[in-house]
């Protein structure tokens, strides 16, 4: 993946693959996934400091997911 850094290192720009569904098994974990609701972008996985970190792109009037859980909790900003 193409990569650069700015700002001493404190910043890093990474180009990931993009992929459509279904995937394949050896996918990377790193990965844009291009669905019909909008883009959802894995960009960082790891044991250290953030565990998961995405960014999900909500198109208008697409549903993104119908979701019921009593102990996790969605942010999005």
């Amino acid at each position: 993946m193409p990569e650069s850094t700015f700002l001493n290192g404190k910043v890093r720009k990474q180009s990931i693959p993009v992929f459509q569904l279904p995937l394949e098994p050896n996918a990377p974990a790193l990965k844009r996934l291009l669905l019909p609701q909008g883009e959802l972008a894995q960009f960082y996985t790891g044991d250290e400091g953030i565990r998961y970190m995405a960014f999900i792109e909500l198109l208008p009037g697409q549903v993104r997911a119908i979701i019921t859980t009593k102990s996790k909790k969605n942010w999005f900003m």
